[in-house]
């Protein structure tokens, strides 16, 4: 299991975070795939489709190509990274860097039907931008709630936006699995972008649907509640998939907010 714990400062907010990735009790490769990194101010989860090494490529390289392009657009020196348009690097930094994500997948997996979801998050001074494409999910636990900040890119979530189903629906539906938007798979993507505020004492939870379609979201607050350490959190949100059946890689992704 893939496992990174420790802090990040920005300015003078301060986090701690634990990102925990398994393969579950049934698939045989792990395509999911996180990044942590102080450095950049960016934490992100993908999650591979495409089967076996194609997912797992789609879901490395997704996570490869945000860094490259936050840290160019960071401190752009040298050589830009391959294939990087004027429209990227105009456009919101969690925007751009899902648009060069989807240039690189794409093009290095075109005819494989590779792609992957995305969510991103990236901190700066005034609080931080969140990204996602797919159905990987954000959350955030304040003041007793828990809140999902984004709306899947789902068959099941159109559905029920329609009003055709329940939301407790959304879990058994038999194409729960077929997401509309991804990483990779056409030419163009759209991710959806916001920005958020957050305050001391806020739990940010990432997260593949590994996890959301093994452990339902009542389970994910009793869990917050009854713990109070970050990594030993994780690993119960891995630990109550697994013991669900474990169907999906299972990726998991906590900061807290210090300071």
């Amino acid at each position: 299991m893939k496992k990174a714990v420790g802090s990040m400062k920005q300015g003078d907010r301060e986090l701690i975070y634990a990102g925990f990735s398994d393969i579950g009790k049934v698939r045989k490769t792990n395509e999911d795939d996180f990044t942590i990194n102080p450095e950049l101010n960016l934490v992100a989860v993908a999650d591979g489709m495409g089967g076996y090494e194609g997912g797992a490529a789609a879901s490395h390289l997704t996570l490869e190509a945000v860094r490259n392009f936050i840290r160019f657009r960071i401190a752009p020196e040298g050589t830009a990274p391959l294939g990087l348009s004027e429209e990227m690097l105009a456009a919101p930094l969690l925007q751009g860097a899902a648009h060069y994500a989807n240039f690189r997948v794409h093009r290095e997996t075109a005819g494989k039907k590779s792609g992957s979801t995305l969510v991103s998050l990236y901190f700066d001074q005034d609080g931080v931008s969140l990204v996602h494409v797919g159905d990987s999910r954000a959350y955030l636990w304040r003041n007793g709630e828990l809140l999902q900040l984004t709306d899947d890119h789902s068959l099941v979530f159109d559905l029920y936006r329609l009003g055709d189903i329940t939301r407790e629906e959304m879990a058994t539906h038999p194409r729960k699995n077929i997401i509309t938007r991804a990483i990779g798979i056409d030419e163009k993507v759209e991710p959806t972008i916001q920005r958020l505020e957050i305050n001391q004492g806020d739990l940010l939870l990432l997260c593949s649907d590994g996890l959301t379609g093994m452990v339902p979201d009542r389970n994910i607050i009793q869990l917050i509640q009854n713990e109070t350490s970050l990594e030993r959190l994780g690993e119960n949100l891995i630990y109550q998939a697994n013991q669900a059946g474990g169907k999906d890689n299972i990726t998991v992704v906590l900061l807290f907010v210090l300071r």
